[in-house]
Protein backbone atom coordinates (compact mmCIF):
# COMPACT_ATOMS: atom_id res chain seq x y z
CA UNK A 1 0.00 0.00 0.00
CA UNK A 2 2.84 2.42 0.82
CA UNK A 3 4.39 1.73 -2.59
CA UNK A 4 1.05 2.23 -4.38
CA UNK A 5 0.52 5.53 -2.54
CA UNK A 6 4.06 6.71 -3.20
CA UNK A 7 4.39 7.57 0.49
CA UNK A 8 7.41 9.77 1.20
CA UNK A 9 6.74 10.48 4.88
CA UNK A 10 5.43 8.48 7.81
CA UNK A 11 2.45 10.85 7.85
CA UNK A 12 1.61 9.88 4.28
CA UNK A 13 1.82 6.20 5.20
CA UNK A 14 -0.68 6.44 8.09
CA UNK A 15 -2.90 9.23 6.79
CA UNK A 16 -5.69 6.86 5.72
CA UNK A 17 -5.61 4.63 8.79
CA UNK A 18 -8.89 4.60 10.68
CA UNK A 19 -8.75 6.39 14.03
CA UNK A 20 -5.56 8.32 13.24
CA UNK A 21 -5.41 12.11 13.03
CA UNK A 22 -2.38 14.18 12.02
CA UNK A 23 -1.50 17.31 13.96
CA UNK A 24 0.14 20.33 12.33
CA UNK A 25 2.56 21.75 14.87
CA UNK A 26 0.03 22.74 17.54
CA UNK A 27 1.74 23.88 20.71
CA UNK A 28 4.99 24.56 18.91
CA UNK A 29 5.70 20.84 18.43
CA UNK A 30 8.06 19.87 15.64
CA UNK A 31 8.34 16.38 14.19
CA UNK A 32 5.70 13.74 13.62
CA UNK A 33 2.70 14.52 15.81
CA UNK A 34 -0.39 12.32 15.60
CA UNK A 35 -3.27 11.05 17.68
CA UNK A 36 -4.72 7.54 17.82
CA UNK A 37 -8.37 7.24 18.85
CA UNK A 38 -8.22 10.84 20.11
CA UNK A 39 -5.18 10.37 22.37
CA UNK A 40 -1.81 11.89 21.59
CA UNK A 41 0.69 9.33 20.29
CA UNK A 42 3.83 11.50 20.11
CA UNK A 43 5.52 9.16 22.58
CA UNK A 44 4.02 5.98 21.16
CA UNK A 45 6.08 5.69 17.95
CA UNK A 46 8.34 2.64 17.82
CA UNK A 47 11.00 1.07 15.59
CA UNK A 48 10.97 -2.73 15.70
CA UNK A 49 9.27 -2.74 19.09
CA UNK A 50 11.52 -0.15 20.78
CA UNK A 51 10.63 3.53 21.31
CA UNK A 52 11.59 6.14 18.75
CA UNK A 53 10.89 9.36 20.63
CA UNK A 54 12.91 11.92 18.69
CA UNK A 55 11.21 15.07 17.40
CA UNK A 56 11.82 14.63 13.68
CA UNK A 57 9.87 13.87 10.51
CA UNK A 58 10.28 10.21 9.66
CA UNK A 59 10.81 8.96 6.13
CA UNK A 60 9.60 5.41 5.26
CA UNK A 61 12.54 4.61 2.94
CA UNK A 62 13.78 1.97 5.41
CA UNK A 63 10.38 0.61 6.46
CA UNK A 64 8.99 -2.75 5.37
CA UNK A 65 5.71 -2.17 7.18
CA UNK A 66 3.98 0.42 9.34
CA UNK A 67 1.94 -1.37 11.99
CA UNK A 68 -0.83 0.37 13.92
CA UNK A 69 -2.12 -1.25 17.10
CA UNK A 70 -5.16 0.53 18.50
CA UNK A 71 -6.32 0.34 22.08
CA UNK A 72 -4.44 0.37 25.42
CA UNK A 73 -1.35 -1.78 24.87
CA UNK A 74 1.01 -1.19 27.78
CA UNK A 75 1.18 -4.96 28.31
CA UNK A 76 3.16 -5.16 25.05
CA UNK A 77 4.83 -1.75 24.76
CA UNK A 78 5.25 -0.33 28.27
CA UNK A 79 4.06 2.99 29.68
CA UNK A 80 1.75 5.30 27.81
CA UNK A 81 0.00 3.91 24.72
CA UNK A 82 -3.47 5.00 25.81
CA UNK A 83 -4.91 5.21 22.31
CA UNK A 84 -2.50 2.83 20.61
CA UNK A 85 0.98 2.54 19.14
CA UNK A 86 2.61 2.91 15.76
CA UNK A 87 5.47 0.52 15.01
CA UNK A 88 7.88 0.89 12.11
CA UNK A 89 9.12 -2.52 10.95
CA UNK A 90 12.43 -1.90 9.22
CA UNK A 91 13.92 -3.52 6.16
CA UNK A 92 16.45 -6.17 7.22
CA UNK A 93 18.71 -8.50 5.21
CA UNK A 94 17.35 -11.60 3.47
CA UNK A 95 19.05 -14.50 1.71
CA UNK A 96 18.64 -13.29 -1.84
CA UNK A 97 20.45 -10.83 -4.06
CA UNK A 98 18.61 -7.81 -5.45
CA UNK A 99 18.88 -4.13 -6.30
CA UNK A 100 15.77 -1.95 -6.22
CA UNK A 101 15.23 1.76 -6.53
CA UNK A 102 12.79 4.57 -7.18
CA UNK A 103 13.10 7.98 -8.80
CA UNK A 104 10.42 10.68 -8.61
CA UNK A 105 10.25 14.04 -10.35
CA UNK A 106 7.40 16.48 -9.98
CA UNK A 107 6.30 20.07 -9.98
CA UNK A 108 7.49 22.54 -7.34
CA UNK A 109 11.05 21.21 -7.71
CA UNK A 110 10.13 17.79 -6.36
CA UNK A 111 13.06 15.37 -6.60
CA UNK A 112 13.38 12.04 -4.80
CA UNK A 113 15.49 8.92 -5.20
CA UNK A 114 15.78 5.73 -3.13
CA UNK A 115 18.02 2.67 -3.42
CA UNK A 116 17.60 -0.74 -1.78
CA UNK A 117 20.49 -3.23 -2.17
CA UNK A 118 20.63 -6.70 -0.58
CA UNK A 119 23.46 -9.20 -0.93
CA UNK A 120 24.19 -12.55 0.80
CA UNK A 121 27.68 -12.80 2.29
CA UNK A 122 28.67 -16.50 2.25
CA UNK A 123 32.19 -15.56 3.36
CA UNK A 124 30.70 -14.72 6.79
CA UNK A 125 28.63 -17.92 6.99
CA UNK A 126 25.69 -19.61 5.32
CA UNK A 127 23.13 -17.26 6.89
CA UNK A 128 24.94 -13.93 6.47
CA UNK A 129 23.57 -11.05 4.41
CA UNK A 130 23.99 -7.28 4.09
CA UNK A 131 21.37 -4.70 3.14
CA UNK A 132 21.66 -1.00 2.38
CA UNK A 133 18.87 1.55 1.98
CA UNK A 134 19.59 5.11 0.82
CA UNK A 135 17.24 8.08 0.28
CA UNK A 136 17.51 11.71 -0.85
CA UNK A 137 14.53 14.08 -1.17
CA UNK A 138 14.04 17.74 -2.04
CA UNK A 139 10.74 19.52 -2.64
CA UNK A 140 9.02 22.85 -2.39
CA UNK A 141 5.35 23.29 -1.47
CA UNK A 142 2.69 24.04 -4.10
CA UNK A 143 1.60 27.66 -3.85
CA UNK A 144 4.07 28.47 -1.07
CA UNK A 145 7.11 30.03 -2.69
CA UNK A 146 9.46 30.03 0.31
CA UNK A 147 8.84 26.69 2.04
CA UNK A 148 11.29 23.90 1.19
CA UNK A 149 11.96 20.39 2.47
CA UNK A 150 15.29 18.61 2.10
CA UNK A 151 16.37 15.36 3.72
CA UNK A 152 18.58 12.37 3.17
CA UNK A 153 19.04 9.04 4.91
CA UNK A 154 21.22 5.95 4.94
CA UNK A 155 20.43 2.66 6.68
CA UNK A 156 22.90 -0.27 6.47
CA UNK A 157 22.16 -3.57 8.25
CA UNK A 158 23.98 -6.88 8.67
CA UNK A 159 22.44 -10.22 9.61
CA UNK A 160 24.25 -13.39 10.70
CA UNK A 161 22.80 -16.87 11.11
CA UNK A 162 19.61 -16.39 9.10
CA UNK A 163 17.70 -19.67 9.19
CA UNK A 164 19.71 -20.94 12.16
CA UNK A 165 18.74 -21.35 15.80
CA UNK A 166 20.71 -18.27 16.78
CA UNK A 167 20.38 -15.13 14.66
CA UNK A 168 21.87 -11.66 15.03
CA UNK A 169 21.11 -8.42 13.21
CA UNK A 170 23.02 -5.13 13.49
CA UNK A 171 21.41 -1.93 12.24
CA UNK A 172 22.27 1.73 11.74
CA UNK A 173 20.03 4.62 10.68
CA UNK A 174 21.14 8.15 9.90
CA UNK A 175 18.53 10.64 8.70
CA UNK A 176 19.04 14.38 8.45
CA UNK A 177 16.69 17.16 7.38
CA UNK A 178 17.23 20.79 6.49
CA UNK A 179 13.96 22.67 5.88
CA UNK A 180 12.70 26.19 5.43
CA UNK A 181 9.63 25.80 7.68
CA UNK A 182 6.23 27.32 7.07
CA UNK A 183 3.46 27.84 9.63
CA UNK A 184 1.12 28.87 6.85
CA UNK A 185 -1.70 31.40 6.82
CA UNK A 186 -2.96 32.65 10.20
CA UNK A 187 -6.29 31.36 11.50
CA UNK A 188 -8.87 34.12 11.74
CA UNK A 189 -11.87 33.13 13.87
CA UNK A 190 -13.56 30.32 11.89
CA UNK A 191 -11.07 29.70 9.10
CA UNK A 192 -7.85 30.74 7.38
CA UNK A 193 -7.54 34.48 6.91
CA UNK A 194 -8.87 35.57 3.48
CA UNK A 195 -5.44 36.44 2.05
CA UNK A 196 -3.37 35.18 -0.88
CA UNK A 197 -2.28 31.55 -0.53
CA UNK A 198 1.36 32.47 -1.15
CA UNK A 199 1.55 34.98 1.70
CA UNK A 200 4.57 34.04 3.82
CA UNK A 201 4.69 35.52 7.32
CA UNK A 202 8.11 34.27 8.38
CA UNK A 203 11.67 35.37 7.68
CA UNK A 204 12.82 33.53 4.58
CA UNK A 205 16.53 34.12 5.16
CA UNK A 206 16.69 33.20 8.84
CA UNK A 207 13.96 30.60 9.44
CA UNK A 208 15.17 27.02 9.49
CA UNK A 209 14.43 23.55 10.84
CA UNK A 210 17.40 21.19 11.08
CA UNK A 211 16.93 17.72 12.54
CA UNK A 212 19.16 14.67 12.82
CA UNK A 213 18.51 11.10 13.95
CA UNK A 214 21.34 8.60 14.54
CA UNK A 215 20.14 5.19 15.70
CA UNK A 216 22.35 2.13 16.13
CA UNK A 217 21.18 -1.23 17.46
CA UNK A 218 21.59 -4.97 17.64
CA UNK A 219 19.10 -7.81 17.97
CA UNK A 220 19.95 -11.39 18.94
CA UNK A 221 17.33 -14.13 18.70
CA UNK A 222 17.70 -17.71 19.89
CA UNK A 223 15.22 -20.53 19.35
CA UNK A 224 15.71 -22.89 22.28
CA UNK A 225 13.24 -25.49 21.01
CA UNK A 226 9.91 -25.67 19.20
CA UNK A 227 8.18 -23.97 22.13
CA UNK A 228 10.61 -21.46 23.67
CA UNK A 229 12.53 -18.56 22.13
CA UNK A 230 14.49 -15.64 23.55
CA UNK A 231 15.26 -12.19 22.11
CA UNK A 232 17.57 -9.44 23.29
CA UNK A 233 17.69 -5.97 21.70
CA UNK A 234 20.07 -3.12 22.49
CA UNK A 235 19.69 0.34 20.97
CA UNK A 236 21.28 3.76 21.30
CA UNK A 237 19.79 6.83 19.62
CA UNK A 238 20.92 10.44 19.45
CA UNK A 239 18.51 13.05 18.12
CA UNK A 240 19.42 16.65 17.32
CA UNK A 241 16.97 19.47 16.63
CA UNK A 242 17.74 23.12 15.90
CA UNK A 243 14.92 25.38 14.72
CA UNK A 244 13.82 28.97 14.30
CA UNK A 245 10.23 29.17 13.08
CA UNK A 246 7.83 32.10 12.78
CA UNK A 247 4.24 31.74 13.94
CA UNK A 248 1.77 34.33 12.67
CA UNK A 249 -0.62 35.42 15.44
CA UNK A 250 -3.78 37.50 15.22
CA UNK A 251 -3.34 40.45 17.64
CA UNK A 252 -5.52 40.80 20.70
CA UNK A 253 -8.57 42.99 20.28
CA UNK A 254 -9.34 41.79 16.76
CA UNK A 255 -13.07 41.25 16.26
CA UNK A 256 -15.28 40.00 13.48
CA UNK A 257 -15.88 43.62 12.50
CA UNK A 258 -12.16 44.48 12.18
CA UNK A 259 -11.31 45.15 8.50
CA UNK A 260 -8.81 42.65 7.13
CA UNK A 261 -6.52 45.38 5.79
CA UNK A 262 -6.14 46.94 9.24
CA UNK A 263 -4.87 43.79 11.00
CA UNK A 264 -1.11 43.80 11.64
CA UNK A 265 0.07 40.25 12.31
CA UNK A 266 2.27 39.54 15.33
CA UNK A 267 5.18 37.27 14.39
CA UNK A 268 6.08 34.97 17.27
CA UNK A 269 9.54 33.49 16.99
CA UNK A 270 9.78 29.83 18.08
CA UNK A 271 13.39 28.77 18.63
CA UNK A 272 14.81 25.59 20.10
CA UNK A 273 18.17 23.85 20.17
CA UNK A 274 17.82 20.36 21.62
CA UNK A 275 19.68 17.07 21.92
CA UNK A 276 17.85 13.93 23.03
CA UNK A 277 19.38 10.52 23.72
CA UNK A 278 17.95 7.06 24.22
CA UNK A 279 19.70 3.93 25.50
CA UNK A 280 17.72 0.75 26.05
CA UNK A 281 18.11 -2.98 26.51
CA UNK A 282 15.03 -5.12 26.00
CA UNK A 283 15.02 -8.86 26.80
CA UNK A 284 12.06 -11.17 26.14
CA UNK A 285 11.36 -14.87 26.50
CA UNK A 286 8.35 -16.38 24.73
CA UNK A 287 6.88 -19.80 25.44
CA UNK A 288 4.12 -21.39 23.38
CA UNK A 289 2.37 -24.51 24.66
CA UNK A 290 -1.00 -26.20 24.80
CA UNK A 291 -3.28 -27.89 27.31
CA UNK A 292 -5.66 -30.08 25.35
CA UNK A 293 -7.26 -27.92 22.69
CA UNK A 294 -6.32 -24.68 24.43
CA UNK A 295 -3.15 -23.01 23.21
CA UNK A 296 -1.17 -20.50 25.25
CA UNK A 297 1.54 -17.91 24.74
CA UNK A 298 3.50 -16.81 27.80
CA UNK A 299 5.80 -13.81 27.48
CA UNK A 300 8.20 -12.50 30.12
CA UNK A 301 10.40 -9.47 29.59
CA UNK A 302 12.84 -7.07 31.20
CA UNK A 303 13.48 -3.54 29.92
CA UNK A 304 16.19 -1.16 31.11
CA UNK A 305 16.32 2.30 29.59
CA UNK A 306 17.68 5.80 30.02
CA UNK A 307 16.35 8.82 28.14
CA UNK A 308 17.68 12.38 28.23
CA UNK A 309 16.43 15.66 26.81
CA UNK A 310 18.34 18.95 26.89
CA UNK A 311 16.40 21.72 25.11
CA UNK A 312 17.34 25.40 25.04
CA UNK A 313 14.55 27.81 24.11
CA UNK A 314 14.97 31.52 23.55
CA UNK A 315 12.51 34.39 23.69
CA UNK A 316 12.50 37.32 21.27
CA UNK A 317 11.58 40.96 21.60
CA UNK A 318 11.13 43.66 19.00
CA UNK A 319 10.17 41.32 16.18
CA UNK A 320 8.90 43.53 13.28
Amino acid sequence: VMADQGATTLRDAVRYGAGISLAAGEGGAQGDNLTIRGFTARNDIFIDGMRDFGSYYRDPFNEEQVQILKGPSSVAFGRGTTGGVLNQATKTPVLESFVKGTANLGTDLTERATLDVNEPLPALGAGAAFRLNVMATRANVAGRDVAENQRYGIAPSLSLGLGAATRATFTLLHQAENDTPDYGIPWLFNGPAPVARNNYYGFANTNFLDTRADIVGSKVEHTINDHISATDQVRYANYGRNAQITEAQIPAGTTLATPINSININRNQITVDSTETFLQNQFDVTSRFGTGRVRHALVAGLELSRETSDPTRRTWAGVP
